[in-house]
């Protein structure tokens, strides 16, 4: 009898504590590395000054960041949720653009990615209590520098707001009813055009 009642007590305490996992809301921070593709040859193709070569179209930098999301529970294995999340990114990418027209005054523009604001939902399915696959998809925005300069002229900066759209697809890994973590790969498309391309690892904590 006792060794009944004591199983009881503790199956009756693991309940809550797996049906907590993956569902509720999280808050969490993650970390990680990106590289950044734009197009500037095809954006200056329309200036009108002729054909133009780039020598450096990608550039590798760091990630940082906050997230605040939602995750229920469907079914018996599957998980659906949203999340919000912002970012700071700390790669620079300067390109050397050299017009046909004017060969001998090459443009060099460098573009800085600060902040990026993440709207996205997600969809998973668990593999066994602990161990979430999903894949994520939603909008993203971000602030965006562009610096100009070409010789005998001083640099000009311009700021503006760049969106598009995110897909991803990771692994999250409970620790307990609370605290888990997850490494994700996540491709952005921004208008530019411009790619970015990130491999990040977070942890959440839910409440």
């Amino acid at each position: 009898m006792k060794t009944f009642i004591a199983t009881a007590i503790v199956l009756g305490l693991a309940a809550p504590v797996q049906a907590k996992v993956f569902n509720g809301f999280r808050i969490g921070a993650q970390a990680g590395i990106e590289t950044e593709t734009t197009d500037t040859a095809a954006t200056l193709a329309t200036s009108g000054l002729g054909a133009v070569s780039v020598d450096k179209k990608t550039a590798t930098g760091g990630t940082v960041g906050v997230t605040l999301g939602y995750d229920a529970s469907v079914f018996e294995n599957f998980v659906v949720g949203a999340e919000i999340a912002g970012t700071y990114s700390t790669g620079r990418n300067r390109q050397v653009a050299t017009f046909a027209s004017a060969p001998g005054n090459p443009v060099t523009m460098t573009y800085k990615s600060t902040f990026t604001f993440e709207a996205t939902v997600r969809a998973g399915v668990k593999v066994g209590d602990s161990t979430l696959l999903y894949a994520r998809g939603g909008f993203a925005t971000r602030k965006l520098d562009v610096t100009i300069s070409t010789a005998g002229t001083a640099p000009t900066t311009t700021g503006g707001d760049s969106s598009g759209w995110l897909i991803g697809a990771g692994i999250e890994q409970a620790f307990g009813p609370k605290l888990s973590g997850r490494l994700e790969y996540r491709y952005f498309n921004f208008e530019g055009p411009s790619s970015r391309q990130q491999v990040v690892v977070g942890l959440g904590y839910s409440f």
